[in-house]
Order: structure tokens, then sequence, then C-alpha cells
């Protein structure tokens, strides 16, 4: 496709401050938020956060780390756009034109593009496009004109693209189907059995790996760790665990018959995401002379870390009994 070299495009300006960093959602599902708002759809926050699926994710390895917390996010976002009757597409690669064409669809009908590494691993929107393609118009933390080329092919970049809307979503049948999409990542086991996402675990496993690794690490290694990787994981997973709560609390006027179950659900996440904010406040890990962490910090992690496992796999559980009245009804 050939697009005139003065044609230039662009949504603007939006005010995203308000939603990037809210407590019920990670970066990723703030901008779609943001996203679908310019287009007129009042989704509400807790709402995506749910039906995507990101809330009840938590995806370790074998230690804590930053890139864990955006494992899956275009697929997230994918799911979720979905659920509320989108018709999105994932793009990653550099195959310039290519990309050029799907974004200038999007933009042309009125949507901007979600996108990811427009600022190191962060997420944004592309919002205009210029000089036949090779400049692209990025919004993070304002709105920069960068090459095309420069983008395309990074490693991390890729663009999550909206849609058309082909129908309006159900919300009892779309809530249902995210419960279900909770079950399977609140339970043990591997995030994918193949490809970039096979060496990670979900769920249960992934706060076993957790624990595993404060157990058995180093001291040195774990107060390297903990004022960054460890406090952003838990931070993270609070923000999920809350988005979960208040998913569920909408989800009950949908299933009134497993109002009981899902409030139960609710309350757990709610006490997992506490848990994880008191982890993340805790002062950077003191050391002794002989190199090992304050006895009172360990123990302080150690329950923290084991409410968040207990309470997950407590809220897990009352979610299984949900679908369960779900499935008779």
């Amino acid at each position: 496709m050939t697009h005139a070299a003065a044609d230039i495009w662009h949504i603007g300006p939006l005010d995203t401050s308000g939603w990037v960093e809210r407590d019920t959602a990670t970066p990723h599902l703030g901008w779609a938020q943001a996203a679908l708002e310019s287009i007129g759809d009042g989704c509400s926050l807790a709402r995506l956060a749910g039906l995507s699926g990101d809330a009840f994710r938590f995806d370790m390895r074998k230690r804590p780390e930053i890139d864990a917390i955006t494992v899956g996010a275009a697929g997230s976002l994918y799911t979720g756009l979905e659920a509320l009757g989108y018709s999105p597409s994932i793009f990653c690669g550099d195959q310039v034109a290519e990309a050029v064409d799907l974004i200038w669809g999007e933009l042309d009908a009125g949507r901007p593009v979600l996108a990811r590494g427009v600022r190191g691993a962060h997420w944004g929107m592309v919002v205009g496009l210029a000089d036949s393609g090779e400049s692209m118009g990025v919004r993070s933390e304002g709105i920069d004109w960068m090459p095309s080329s420069k983008l395309l092919g990074a490693t991390g970049f890729e663009i999550v693209a909206i849609g058309d809307r082909v129908s309006e979503p159900h919300y009892p049948e779309a809530s249902a189907a995210a419960i279900g999409r909770a079950l399977k990542l609140l339970s043990a086991g591997k995030a994918a059995k193949e490809g970039p996402l096979s060496c990670y675990v979900q769920g249960y496993d992934a706060w076993g790996a957790l624990l595993a690794w404060f157990e058995t690490s180093s001291h040195s290694d774990i107060a390297a760790t903990a004022p960054f990787a460890l406090k952003e994981v838990a931070v993270c997973v609070a923000r999920r665990r809350t988005g979960a709560a208040a998913f569920l609390a909408r989800a009950k006027d949908d299933w009134l018959a497993a109002e009981g179950y899902l409030d139960s659900a609710g309350r757990s996440f709610r006490e997992v995401a506490s848990a994880m904010r008191e982890l993340s406040k805790l002062p950077p890990f003191p050391m002794d002379p002989n190199g090992l962490i304050d006895a009172g910090t360990r123990a302080s992690v150690r329950r923290y870390l084991s409410a968040g496992r207990t309470r997950d796999h407590e809220a897990l559980e009352a979610l299984r009994a949900a679908a369960q009245v779900i499935r008779r009804l």
C-alpha cells in the first residue's frame, strides 16, 4: 500500500497519566484502557483486567525478574479485546511495510495502536504516521516522532491493534469464560509448553519458585535483587490481585448464584495484594558484618510470601467452586 508523503494522522492529546499506574492494572492495561476510551468504549479497567486474564497472572523463572512482569502482555491484551467484541491482531518483527499498513489502517479508522518497546520495554501507543510511514508518532511520556525502521525489529517491540468491533460483549458469558481462564492461570504449571514462555512457571508454581529462590539463594544475592526486581514483582502482583478482586465484584452481578464463592475469592485476592504491598515497602535489606540479612527482615519476607501463596490458593479453590455453580446453571 502506498501512502502519500504529506499524510500525517495522529490522535491527541490524551491524558493517560491517571491510567498507567492505577492499582487495578499493570501499565499495558492502562494504555489499552486509554486507547479504548479514546474511541468511545467505556470498559472499566477492572473489567479489562479480568477479561484479559492479566489480573490472575503470576509468572516466574528461577528468580525474581522485572521482565516477568510483562510476560504474556500482548496475548492478554488480545484476549481482553476479543472478549469485548473486537478483532485484534498482534505484530512483531521487522517488516516495516507490513507494520505500516496495519498501523495506517487502524489510524485511518480512528484507533490508536498499542505498542511495547517504545521506551526500553515500556508500553505506549502509536498515534501517528508521517513521511509515507517512515516516521511513527509514539505516545509514551509525550508524543515523539521516531524512524519506523528504528522501532520495528527492535528487541521487545510489538504491536497490538484493536481492530473493528464485530460484536457486542455478552458479559455473563464473558465473565464465565474469564473465570475459566483464571483457573488455568492460578493453577500450577508452565506458562507455555513450548516457545519463549516455556521457561516460565505460573500460578502456584510461580509462588513456589519465588519461595525456593528466597530460601536457597545466598544472602548477598537476595539483598542485591530485593530492592529492584523483588519489589517490582510484589507491586505488580498487588496491582493484579486488586484488579482481580475488582473484576469479581462486578462478575458476581452476572452470576448471583455464585456470589458467595466470588466474594470469598475477592477477599483472598485483596489479602494477597495487601501482603505484597507490605513486602514492597520493606527497606533495603540490611547486611550484618558476616554478610547475612537481618533475621527479622528474612522472617517478614517469608511471612509475606507465604501469605500471598496461601491466599492465592484459597482464591483458586473459591473460583473452582464458583465455576462448578456456573456450569450447572
